[in-house]
């Protein structure tokens, strides 16, 4: 949703601080690794995500192609 109000820079920057922090904090309340060879993945998926979404701002119910193509785009990267 940060790509379609604010830049795909400044939204992707925005995505990647709240996954950083997320996974920093996250590690430290369970105990396991913040980083792992598939967290380079995760990342980059989150972040062609606003790129994506403003790619898709003009069309008739773009919000609902944007959350549809981006799980998939997700899915994708992640498990191949």
């Amino acid at each position: 949703m940060a790509g379609r109000y604010l830049s795909p820079l400044r939204a992707s920057l925005l995505s990647l601080a709240a996954m950083l922090v997320s996974d920093f904090v996250l590690s430290k309340v369970y105990g396991y690794s913040a980083f792992t060879p598939i967290s380079l993945f995760v990342y980059a998926s989150f972040m062609l995500q606003p790129f994506l979404s403003r790619a898709l701002k003009e069309f008739k119910f773009g919000y609902f192609y944007s959350a549809v193509l981006g799980s998939f785009m997700f899915f994708i990267i992640t498990v191949v």
